[in-house]
């Protein structure tokens, strides 16, 4: 039996001037409506970034606190509560015009009820998600199962030696991932195929691994690899590093080249595979630092995660800034 939840959907428009606040919308799942604005402090945001709680409590006070859209958000949550069990679905579609809009961490978003505040986006009652308008065709949803996932990990020889990042233990990676999958892969929702890279695994992973159901791949997490076989998949979950470049705009992943050292490739060729493939994994979770870090000052489409929506990819889960293996 499928789960019920309310919805509300948030829709924060371009400002018309600079000095202007963001016109914002409230749609609910019962069919109420609520107008208002916003104004955003972009310098206390930009001083706040390493204060996660303060910068939450900044932007609850520029959208939730009060005011038409807190109402909104006030009344979603109790018919929420009153009807689906406190599961409450906040969408919010931020403008394609408005480029600083996708550079603000919205995960942070804190929602004060009570003596008690949390980011709206860690509680699995209240499932967090980010739009924005494209000038493409919706996909269809997917009606066929199992649906099929290629968890890529990609560990290079040399990320310490000649990047000064920090190796990951895919054995480690893999014993977290198998519990969050597991009573979908038993039930055939999910076939999960799982490309180790240059490291490889132990033969009783490898066993273990099989036994439970999931197809193994003894190659390198490579582009070349990637590019062709990102088509035959639904879902793919990349573990890795990442990194951006404010000055170029131009986000990287890190992978593996023949002989196991790393390759970095940009932002764009990644986009470039999907175009000329015609087809798209309906989504990508990219579990490296700065996957989802925008340009401040450029277009909306800046950075791995927009790029890869703008191509057309249904959903895209990714790190904004830079985080902790063990985060991760």
């Amino acid at each position: 039996m499928s789960e019920t939840y309310t919805d509300i959907l948030i829709y924060i428009r371009d400002q018309a001037a600079p000095d202007e606040p963001y016109p914002v919308e409230a749609t609910l799942s019962d069919g109420g409506f609520f107008v208002g604005q916003m104004t955003l402090d972009h310098e206390a945001l930009l001083m706040a970034e390493l204060d996660e709680e303060g910068y939450g409590q900044l932007l609850h006070k520029a959208l939730l606190s009060g005011g038409p859209i807190g109402r909104a958000y006030d009344l979603a949550s109790g018919v929420a509560r009153a009807g689906s069990q406190g599961r409450l679905r906040v969408r919010l579609w931020l403008d394609s015009q408005a480029s600083k809009l996708h550079t603000i961490r919205w995960e942070r978003l804190r929602y004060y009820h009570g003596n008690r505040s949390e980011p709206i986006s860690v509680s699995p009652s209240t499932p967090f998600s980010r739009y924005t308008g494209l000038g493409i065709t919706e996909p269809l949803p997917i009606n066929t199962r199992p649906l099929k996932m290629l968890v890529a990990i990609s560990n290079p020889s040399d990320l310490e030696s000649k990047y000064d990042l920090r190796p990951l233990d895919v054995e480690a990676e893999l014993a977290n991932l198998q519990p969050a999958l597991r009573d979908l892969v038993a039930s055939k929702q999910l076939k999960v195929t799982i490309l180790p890279g240059q490291q490889g695994l132990s033969q009783a992973r490898q066993e273990q691994l099989k036994k439970a159901g999931y197809s193994l791949e003894e190659s390198l997490t490579s582009r070349v690899i990637i590019k062709n076989r990102l088509p035959k998949y639904d879902i793919f979950h990349f573990i890795g590093h990442g990194a951006f470049n404010a000055r170029s705009g131009k986000a990287t992943l890190y992978l593996e080249k023949p002989g196991g050292a790393c390759k970095p490739v940009k932002d764009d060729e990644i986009v470039t595979w999907l175009a000329a493939s015609g087809e798209a994994p309906h989504l990508f979770f990219l579990v490296a630092c700065e996957s989802a870090k925008a340009e401040e000052d450029g277009s909306a489409f800046t950075g791995l995660a927009l790029k890869l929506v703008e191509a057309g990819a249904p959903a895209v889960v990714a790190m904004q800034d830079k985080i902790a293996i063990t985060s991760a």
